[in-house]
């Protein structure tokens, strides 16, 4: 389906383009219109068109001020102008506008034709360049906590190459030399440095892992490890070997108030540990 917006202020082109668009593409298009460029771009703020086909000359915003309105609000709209007036600077400005097309008044039927199946190609392209994105980000955030895992647990354990390190930066998107761990430790009470019922705590962790995992997300520009008895490792990139004690300070700041949100919004308590790689 392509929403197309037919903006003149004559009658005759509006139905002349409806039968057009109507007749060659049937119930593949919704068409609206506007007759005025004030009412065009409040139609254009409710309608978002795929493709508007614009008159220069409209009483009021002509054609080509109401194209820049609509553009600060529906960048991915195609335009295609029309016009009685074979001006030249009317057409350099909408060539600086992006306009797919000038069309000259009388339309002839073939060229509307031939211009809106252009346009509904590059919607087309568009749509699906949009469609692969999606699901290479769904595929992504799929495996990313699984590489996340793999990279942080390699650094805690010791067990890897620096290849691999290289590997897990380039995949993740990491690229500081630098980082910090920290570690989430939840338990029903605190004694001393230790939480309480570490097995227990596990499970309900476990079970909240995804709204924990967001949570910190929210918090930190980091990359989060899977749930280990009642713990969760995070690693936090840094651009630095050093970690300036006014900024050290925030952070502290920063993990304690990430502490509270997550007690009130799991109703167990936790607790955070820092430590420089």
């Amino acid at each position: 389906m392509y929403r197309i917006m037919i903006a003149d202020d004559e009658g005759i082109v509006i139905d002349s383009m409806k039968f057009i668009i109507e007749k060659e593409f049937g119930n593949e298009c919704e068409v609206q219109f506007a007759k005025t460029g004030r009412s065009v771009i409040e139609l254009a703020e409710r309608f978002r068109p795929d493709i508007a086909v614009m008159d220069i000359h409209m009483p009021g915003i002509n054609g080509i001020e109401a194209i820049k309105e609509i553009k600060q609000f529906s960048a991915n709209t195609i335009f295609i102008v029309m016009s009685a007036y074979d001006k030249f600077d009317y057409a350099k400005e909408a060539i600086k506008l992006g306009v797919l097309e000038y069309i000259n008044k009388p339309m002839d039927k073939l060229k509307v034709v031939n211009v809106l199946k252009k346009a509904m190609e590059l919607i087309d392209g568009e749509r699906e360049k949009r469609s692969n994105e999606l699901m290479i980000k769904e595929k992504l955030e799929t495996i990313e906590p699984i590489i996340e895992n793999g990279l942080i647990y390699d650094i805690l354990l010791q067990e890897h190459f620096e290849e691999d390190i290289d590997s897990y930066k380039t995949i993740l998107g990491i690229e500081q030399d630098y980082g910090y761990m920290m570690a989430i430790v939840c338990g029903d009470s605190q004694e001393g440095n230790h939480m309480t019922n570490a097995i227990g705590s596990s499970v309900k962790v476990s079970g909240r892992y995804q709204e924990i995992r967001e949570g910190v997300k929210d918090f930190f520009n980091c990359k989060i490890g899977n749930v280990m008895a009642n713990k969760i490792a995070v690693l936090i990139p840094l651009d630095s070997s050093k970690i300036e004690y006014n900024d050290r300070t925030e952070l502290i700041d920063k993990a304690r108030q990430l502490t509270r949100i997550l007690k009130k919004k799991n109703r167990y308590k936790f607790q955070n540990r820092n430590r420089r790689r």
